[in-house]
């Protein structure tokens, strides 16, 4: 990775946010977020509420720190 590295140039303004108040289970899925992942998201706010935070979703039983560290980037609130 550090060999092409250099040449990879990657502007966070163009990152698609998604936000987990507002969002389905379809616009969860990507590359990073399986299905029940994305599942267990919407599941949880239709359960207790909106989220108040996005560190919250780490209170779903699928999303351990490794998958929330890959996905935290993607994810907005109200």
């Amino acid at each position: 990775m550090d060999a092409i590295g250099k040449y990879i140039e990657i502007d966070p303004s163009k990152i698609k946010k998604i936000n987990i108040n507002t969002c389905e289970v379809a616009d969860l899925k990507n590359g990073y977020i399986k299905w029940n992942v994305a599942n267990a998201i919407v599941n949880y706010r239709k359960s207790h509420g909106k989220y108040k935070s996005v560190d919250e979703i780490k209170k779903t039983d699928l999303v351990d720190d490794e998958t929330y560290r890959k996905i935290v980037p993607y994810l907005i609130l109200d």
